[in-house]
């Protein structure tokens, strides 16, 4: 998941093209979100691009009792760049980890069904 939220199909196209991949099961996938889980994916992501980031302090500073839109958007920006690194960092981690367990459950299968010819 991007943190742009929309911006990441743009990105799974481009990547889906390079890639000569199937662009319409590429864009599909890229919205196949679970709602009960997004929020906190995307906490856990902030706290470990804060933690790399060595960031101490993320929780914005609001006054809550004239707090409004704009407010809530500007104190939001100490998050951002936290959220950019931590999604870019577990996302290599995990699509890493996800093409190692593809690849070895695919070899074997593979080679279950050739012994087994």
């Amino acid at each position: 998941m991007s943190p742009f939220l929309g911006f990441h199909t743009s990105i799974a196209f481009v990547v889906a093209w390079v890639c000569n991949l199937n662009k319409f099961i590429t864009i599909v996938a890229t919205y196949i979100t679970n709602p009960f889980t997004i929020i906190p994916v995307y906490a856990f992501s902030t706290w470990f691009g804060a933690k790399l980031l060595d960031v101490e302090d993320i929780l914005p500073d609001l006054n809550w009792a004239e707090v409004n839109f704009f407010q809530i958007l500007q104190g939001m920006q100490s998050l951002l760049l936290p959220l950019i690194v931590g999604t870019f960092c577990l996302g290599l981690i995990f699509s890493l980890a996800g093409y190692i367990a593809v690849y070895m459950a695919v070899r074997k299968y593979r080679a279950f069904f050739n012994s087994s010819s």
